[in-house]
């Protein structure tokens, strides 16, 4: 300031000099005189009437020459250097006192709007306070990431203890702490705003270094630049992530707020447990109003009118204790008068600060709610927390924004997904036409127009798309749901049926809630092991029954894209059937569809390699990709079509066992310190398949046979119905051609007893036709043309059959059928076949690959 007035004096006397060198001598009647206010000179003419300028003196002065100026340019250095305002000292984060500070000074030290630094032992200090109130504490180790920590804050008020004016004799000696009123900028979903906070400081004796102080202001740390901008940074993903949904999560969660108080537990609210940090790996929702909804002691306490109204101007003064007296002369004859002088306690500069930066400060005006994210300076207010839906562990906590990543969208997901291609296009195709109806929808919703009509009549009614798999594990049931979310570039909602129902709520409830936020979201909801729930309905289980309603009466009102997966098709109720709008039965894998999986996770292990190769500076492992497809190819032609060989899931584990194997040889005691490449072989594979096929065994053992025969008399599924398929079409061979025998005999006994009853016991209603005069061949009377055909193809023969074998025969000629009632102890029965049932043979065979065994193995009846 003075060194501005300094440069106005310089500049006026330059120009009066050289004014004065160009003025005319006035004739002597003229008297001129000089006055200056403010060093600026002006000429008067004293003979006019023209008095001079009412705000200049009417002192003359004379001319400043240049002594004068350099002897106030030395003032003036003297005057900003020592005679400058107390906060001065500190404002510009340097102290000529090495950075000290007295606790009577720190009112200069604190400017309403500097940015506060907080340090950790002050958060970590708060922290202990608020956790006497909890019953569980947390660990001690404030450096986990689980501790939220935010360092920069914005000052908006500060309070100074009151001075004794006049100490007294019974004073205690306690002194009140300063106080700092700081804030941060917080969102709930839909606004920002300032969530307020109270620091103090205790009171010292003497001098005290700045940086040892509970708070102190940003500009004292030595980076200070570099922490503005990284919390500024910090700033920017938490307006990015908080616009956005979908993400990746990688890294615990936090159990402390950004004012250092514990988070309670959501569900144990009621004892005010602090809840426990829990690693977080997979996909996120990111979602503030969810958040706040399910766990309201998420929601900020921005700051509101009743808070800032409390700071109102309110200087306080009292009168002195010593009086002033008036007297009439020297010797204090008389009094005149007599007053006391008002001592001012409080002149209330602080509020009269505080009251400046709220006119400013668009986050502290009373009742301010901004829907604007922050911009600039402001941004480094944002806290690092972001509250969540984290989809493995289904509830809301808080985590941190910059371990969030986006969820990346494979389009081409399906070309890895080892499918037949019909059932690829069949999946492609309905989950395009469900996702583009949901536009058109959306479209019709914006214009205000009535809803899309569908195929139900009953509104809002069969709007989801409801995709049921089966078949036995590890055949890509779950991985269809994956790929149909990554390629759509939605997030997979995954729910383990066996885990729904827990205490505390229904599962009534539960659905509801899972429905709602899935439709929400747009999730790709995954049901799996829907048997738990779906359960076939019975009169002796009645809760599972009213679990089967209730789940069903919610999908046909899903509407979103809903894939229910299981391995027990059999145990599901036949009432899901009709509900469901596509079945597809996933079959065992092939020798092209293992070799391709081979093929598909060794590439996955090549990029493993490459990025532990980056960060550990070891050798790679090297794949020899010939020789582990000649495995792959070995070990599917070990197993009679593929039954009892790996599944997806089983070569995953494998190769994370043998690549183990491979890098374990390599660096074994007796390789170490040398440059020895790992190798992936054959070999390796083969000591995994060793363990595989002791497990299975111990277990077959144990059940009595293998998961598929087990499933199978459980009537769970039929891992091998297409081989039964064709073991039901020998049977029904073998049932026509003994009928036929059976009614060729029984013409042989007419002829024989000129035409009586027939000696096989069979009723007259059921007897055939006379045979001709020149009887053909068993064959070709019995069976016709079709049966000889297919005898042609097969070139079996088969001897007769003693009629003991037969237990009962029905014959209707009317209809065209034969029914076998019982069983024979080898030749007409298939595989699996149970009990005293009904074998129907209709009158033809179906022309196909079908062959007849020349002998069915011994475990024919089960």
């Amino acid at each position: 300031m003075f060194k501005e007035e300094l440069r106005k004096l310089e500049s006026q006397s330059r120009a009066y000099n050289k004014t004065s060198e160009d003025i005319i001598p006035a004739p002597d009647e003229t008297k001129r005189e000089l006055y200056s206010r403010s060093n600026v000179e002006h000429i008067v003419d004293v003979s006019s009437e023209q008095a001079p300028p009412s705000d200049f003196p009417d002192t003359p002065i004379h001319s400043m020459n240049e002594a004068t100026l350099n002897d106030l340019r030395c003032y003036i250095r003297f005057a900003e250097d020592q005679l400058l305002p107390q906060y001065w000292l500190f404002h510009q984060g340097n102290t000529p006192n090495g950075s000290k500070i007295r606790f009577d000074d720190l009112w200069y030290l604190f400017r309403p709007g500097d940015f506060i630094y907080i340090p950790p032992r002050t958060l970590v200090k708060a922290t202990e306070t608020e956790q006497k109130e909890f019953s569980v504490q947390t660990g001690r180790n404030t450096l986990h990431q689980s501790w939220m920590q935010q360092k920069v804050w914005r000052l908006c008020y500060t309070q100074t203890p009151e001075a004794e004016v006049t100490p007294s004799a019974d004073s205690t000696g306690d002194h009140e702490s300063f106080r700092a009123d700081c804030y941060y900028l917080d969102f709930d979903g839909m606004n920002y705003g300032a969530v307020e906070r109270s620091f103090h400081i205790e009171y010292f004796e003497g001098e005290k270094n700045i940086k040892e102080l509970e708070i102190y202001p940003l500009r004292f740390v030595h980076d200070a630049s570099e922490i503005l901008e990284s919390h500024q940074e910090q700033g920017r993903k938490f307006v990015y992530w908080a616009s956005q949904a979908h993400a990746l999560y990688n890294g615990w969660t936090f159990v402390t707020d950004p004012e250092g108080v514990p988070i309670m537990d959501p569900e144990k609210p009621w004892r005010l447990m602090q809840q426990r940090t829990q690693y977080v790996e997979g996909a996120v929702i990111v979602d503030f109003r969810e958040a706040i909804n399910a766990c309201p002691h998420y929601q900020p306490e921005f700051t509101d009118e009743e808070a800032l109204l409390y700071r109102q101007s309110s200087s306080k003064t009292i009168d002195s204790s010593h009086a002033i007296i008036e007297w009439s002369d020297a010797s204090r004859s008389k009094q005149l008068s007599e007053l006391r002088e008002s001592v001012v306690i409080d002149d209330d500069c602080d509020v009269l600060e505080a009251h400046m930066l709220l006119e400013k400060d668009p986050y502290m005006r009373a009742g301010s709610r901004i829907c604007k994210p922050p911009e600039g300076e402001y941004l480094a207010l944002l806290p690092p927390r972001v509250f969540v839906y984290a989809l493995r562990l289904r509830k809301f906590v808080a985590v941190d924004c910059h371990r969030l990543e986006a969820a990346p969208v494979q389009r081409d997901a399906f070309r890895q997904l080892q499918l037949p291609e019909e059932h690829k296009k069949m999946i492609q195709a309905t989950v395009h036409s469900h996702l583009w109806k949901n536009d058109i929808e959306k479209t019709i919703e914006d214009k205000g127009e009535a809803l899309l009509q569908t195929q139900d009549f009953i509104r809002g009614k069969g709007r989801g798309l409801l995709i049921l798999l089966h078949g036995e594990p590890g055949v890509g049931k779950t991985a269809t749901a994956e790929t149909v979310a990554q390629s759509t570039g939605r997030p997979l909602f995954t729910i383990a049926c066996g885990s729904l129902g827990t205490p505390g709520s229904s599962i009534e409830e539960q659905l509801a809630e899972i429905f709602r936020l899935a439709h929400l979201w747009q999730c790709v909801l995954l049901m799996d092991e829907a048997d738990v729930l779906l359960s076939a309905r019975n009169a002796s289980t009645e809760t599972t029954a009213s679990i089967v309603s209730i789940f069903l009466r919610r999908l046909e009102y899903y509407n979103g894209i809903l894939f229910l997966t299981t391995n027990r098709i059999g145990k599901l109720d036949p009432a899901l059937g009709s509900r469901i709008h596509l079945i597809l039965h996933y079959k065992r894998f092939g020798l092209s569809e293992t070799t391709n999986i081979f093929h598909t996770n060794m590439k996955r292990l090549q990029k493993t390699e490459e990025q532990q190769h980056k960060v550990s500076g070891k050798p790679k492992l090297f794949i020899l990709e010939q020789d582990i497809l000649k495995f792959a190819t070995d070990h599917f032609n070990k197993y009679p079509k593929g039954k009892g060989a790996w599944n997806g899931r089983q070569i995953r584990n494998a190769f994370m066992v043998a690549a183990s194997l491979a890098r374990y040889e390599a660096e074994k005691p007796g390789l170490a310190g040398t440059d020895f490449q790992p190798q992936l072989r054959y070999s390796h594979f083969q000591e995994v398949e060793r363990l595989f096929e002791d497990y299975g065994r111990f277990r077959a053992h144990v059940l009595g046979g293998d998961d598929s025969r087990k499933a199978f008399l459980n009537e769970e599924r039929d891992d091998d119905y297409e081989e039964h398929e064709k073991e039901e079409k020998v049977s029904d061979v073998v049932s026509q051609l003994n009928l036929a025998r059976l009614v060729y005999l029984d013409q042989q006994d007419r002829a024989r007893s000129g035409g009586a009853s027939s000696s096989s016991g069979f009723p007259s209603y059921a007897q055939p036709p006379p045979p001709a005069q020149s009887p053909p061949s068993f064959q070709q009377s019995m069976m016709g043309h079709y049966t000889q055909s297919y005898l042609n193809q097969t070139q079996h023969q088969f001897p007769a059959a003693p009629q003991s074998e037969i237990h009962t025969f029905q014959a209707n000629q009317n209809q065209g059928r034969y029914n076998i009632l019982g069983s024979t102890p080898q030749d007409t029965l298939p595989r699996g076949y149970v009990g005293d049932q009904h074998r129907t043979v209709i009158g033809g065979i179906a022309q196909g690959s079908t062959q007849v065994p020349s002998q069915l193995p011994p475990d024919t009846h089960e």
